[in-house]
């Protein structure tokens, strides 16, 4: 049988069992979680004599007597208060104040210039928290779902796993706190976190460290979640923290956020609450994207600190919004110290080293907008540059009655099918509107048909509702789906122009509209689904030009086909009559 394995330094540490004469050398391994300690393992490992290192275990394991005398003394089992008592001391019960005053009494910080001292909650996060953790009239919490959005390096997994540790204490109905994260090495940050202030402070009379943090008293845990949705239903939480939302993006990891934000109403109205901690993404077809939109769309938004803050405040829906970022249409310089400062509000950082990182060659600036500026940017191999799309969104209207082009893009099944139509406004710009079909429901678009196929007759009936408030002008489309009902509409007087994918012309109205969204000489209205499918697409190089393609698989692009399609027509301002093959292949 295998013998017991021996204990690490930081097993010894905790247990008070280290002893010079036969632990001397596992000063060597990892450093300790204690500033102190940690220092003395340096100089252990740095010293070049025996008496050198001798000197220095005596005074390790000095420190660690005073340690341990400290911590029976402050919270021995003779001595330590009730868990009630201790947290009375800090505030009343369901308090901002008990709160605020919950980190630096018991967590400290882990790393950086600040290892080892008080974890005080920086201004940024007692602004949100206040917020947050507002109650109305009868104690019940105002807001029930929370987005924090912040850049790289604000502090945001050390402050969700504080948040839940307090939840794990505070809660008396049997808590239920769940961590959950994009991937399993960031919620496993958190816990380490949690695990550290545990075993480092009279914590750890309350609560027991292993897989799962148990507190006994309140009959609760704090746990792990996997992404994995399937495996989330059935919960009943108390907290839920969110780290990394970006990072969820499939249908699994989109329904393990469902089942804790869908189960909040289980402890009765205004107890349960979720948080979502996180940087901004790039895929616009995320279940963070989509709550930011509609949140940045709202009447109510507010834009604080010249737009680099905005909050939302939804108090009917029990939803708060809180975004500190670079927004995505803002022009202008990116490397300004006083815009990297807007954007990142903890005050360890350094707007101007930031700036430098920028610089080096080895920075991706599209990565480095989205970490440091927390401003969504375009995937590096998408089509338009980040931004680029937003930016041409405005207000004009395509009036009833005006020359409309048609583009129309074809899929039965598994994708899309889209018409988009462009009109020449009066500055010479070119509106785009869009409406789309799906046969799958969770396909992004406008109209879902039942029956696992796209009918052509509802894209027919739609061309001639457009035909009836509009001049259409000309249909372009694809004949690989369409040719049937390309004919019917040639039968009414629709002139009809056959585009075929593949040729050079394709490739050249896929550069030409490129070129306008480059130019401002596109407008569009923000239409989500519009937006989506610009947004997932790709380009490769051929001999013949540009050919666009899917960023995923998963997701859809026909609305830009056809975008491409309609801006092509308009462009040219051709009239004709008939129906006419007007691009060949090659």
């Amino acid at each position: 049988m295998a013998g017991r394995p021996a204990k690490t330094l930081l097993q010894h540490v905790r247990e008070g069992s280290f002893r010079p004469a036969r632990h001397a050398q596992l000063l060597a391994e990892a450093d300790l979680p204690w500033v102190g300690l940690a220092q003395l393992q340096a100089a252990f490992r740095g010293a070049v004599s025996g008496p050198e290192r001798d000197a220095i275990v005596r005074d390790f394991q000095a420190q660690i007597k005073t340690a341990h005398a400290e911590l029976a003394r402050r919270v021995g089992n003779a001595s330590t208060p009730p868990l009630d008592v201790a947290l009375a001391e800090l505030g009343r019960p369901g308090s901002f104040r008990q709160l605020e005053r919950f980190f630096p009494h018991f967590l400290r910080h882990q790393a950086g210039e600040r290892a080892g001292t008080p974890f005080m909650l920086e201004r940024f996060q007692r602004d949100f928290l206040r917020e947050f953790w507002r109650r109305d009239k009868r104690g019940r919490r105002i807001y029930s779902v929370g987005l924090l959005g912040v850049p790289k390096g604000n502090g945001k997994t050390p402050l969700a796993a504080g948040l839940g540790l307090h939840a794990l204490l505070t809660e008396s109905d049997a808590p239920e706190v769940y961590g959950i994260a994009g991937s399993k090495d960031q919620a496993g940050i958190a816990q380490r976190f949690a695990r550290q202030w545990i075993e480092g402070s009279e914590l750890a009379n309350w609560v027991s460290v292993g897989s799962v943090l148990r507190c006994q008293q309140r009959n609760g845990f704090y746990k792990l979640l996997s992404s994995d949705g399937r495996l989330g239903h059935g919960v009943n939480p108390s907290a839920a923290i969110v780290d990394e939302w970006w990072l969820f993006s499939s249908e699994r990891e989109r329904e393990s956020y469902n089942a804790l934000a869908h189960a909040l109403h289980k402890r009765g109205a205004g107890r349960a609450w979720l948080l979502a901690i996180t940087t901004a993404g790039y895929d616009k077809h995320s279940q963070l994207a989509q709550t930011y939109e509609k949140a940045i769309n709202h009447p109510g938004v507010e834009h604080r600190a010249n737009g680099f803050l905005r909050v939302l405040r939804d108090e009917q829906s029990g939803f708060l919004f809180w975004w500190y970022g670079r927004p995505e249409h803002l022009e202008g310089a990116i490397d300004d110290p006083a815009v990297v400062r807007a954007c990142n509000p903890a005050s360890w950082l350094d707007p101007k080293q930031l700036v430098r990182d920028l610089q080096r060659p080895d920075t991706e600036e599209l990565d480095w907008r989205r970490l440091h500026l927390n401003q969504w940017t375009a995937n590096r191999d998408a089509w338009l540059p980040s931004g680029c799309w937003a930016r041409l969104h405005s207000d004009a209207e395509i009036p009833a009655g005006a020359d409309i082009y048609l583009g129309v893009d074809i899929a039965l099944r598994h994708d899309t099918s889209a018409v988009v139509w462009a009109s020449v406004l009066e500055d010479g710009r070119i509106a785009l509107r869009c409406h789309t079909w799906a046969a799958n429901e969770k396909a992004t678009a406008h109209q879902f048909v039942p029956g696992g196929q796209i009918r052509l007759e509802l894209v027919e009936e739609f061309i001639r509702t457009l035909a009836r408030d509009y001049r259409v002008r000309e249909v372009a489309y694809d004949p690989h789906f369409f040719a049937r009902s390309a004919q019917l509409l040639a039968d009414e007087r629709l002139t009809m122009v056959e585009f075929i994918q593949s040729s050079d012309p394709m490739a050249a109205a896929c550069q030409g509209f490129y070129q306008a969204c480059l130019e401002g000489a596109l407008t569009h209205n923000n239409d989500p689904v519009l937006s989506a499918h610009v947004e997932a697409t790709a380009v490769d190089k051929t001999e013949r030009g540009w050919k666009i393609r899917k960023l995923k698989n998963s997701q859809h692009i026909d609305a830009c086909v056809a975008a491409v399609l309609a801006v092509a027509r308009a462009r040219t301002h051709t009239t004709s009559t008939g129906p006419q093959i007007f691009w060949m292949d090659s």
